[in-house]
Order: C-alpha cells, then structure tokens, then sequence
C-alpha cells in the first residue's frame, strides 16, 4: 500500500496562519515590480473595495483566509509606500526653499 493511503492530499496550511500581513506587505515592498505598480491606496478607493468583495466572493472558503490576508498585506504595503513618497516629496520640496532662499541672497 502506498503511503500515506487512504488520503495521500493533504492539502497545504493557509498562509495567513503562518505569517502576518505585516510580513507580506515587508516582502512585497522588497520587490521592485510591486514598487513600480504603485497601488497607493486603490484598495481604499471605492473601486478598490468592489475589487477585493468581488475577489472574495469568487474565493472559495477553503482559501479565504490567505485571500484577507494578502488584501490587508497590500494595504499595508501601499500606505507605507505613499509614506515614502510623501517623505520623498517633503524633501525635495525643502530642498528647493533652501535652494531658493540662497540663491535670492546671492542676487542680493
């Protein structure tokens, strides 16, 4: 008999009980493509919300669970990615007071 008879399928532990959301949205900003998608907050957009009801509706139950898991992980990810980019922004714009603020006192 082989092994593992009668029911040699075991199916595989839901991701969302072995890590967090925090974990995905961590590896998912270490990834360049999702970088480069830039969601920012689509998923707290209206659209975004039909999207991720729509995509849970279409789940089946068995993986439901990882499915909540990576719509909360790409919120994450997209809140701490505009974070960035509004630090980023806030720095430029400093940067280009400063810059102004000299270079009116040079002319002076």
């Amino acid at each position: 008999m082989w092994a593992g008879a009668p029911f040699a399928f075991r199916p595989q532990v839901a991701m969302a009980y072995q890590v967090t959301a925090e974990q995905v949205a961590e590896r998912l900003l270490a990834e360049v493509g999702f970088r480069a998608l830039r969601l920012g907050s689509l998923l707290n957009t209206p659209d975004g919300e039909l999207m991720a009801s729509a995509v849970e509706l279409l789940t089946p139950p068995p993986y439901r669970a990882d499915m909540e898991l990576l719509v909360e992980a790409l919120k994450i990810a997209a809140k701490k990615q505009q974070s960035e980019e509004r630090d980023k922004a806030f720095g430029v714009g400093v940067v280009a007071a400063i810059g102004a603020v000299l270079f009116s006192a040079a002319r002076s």
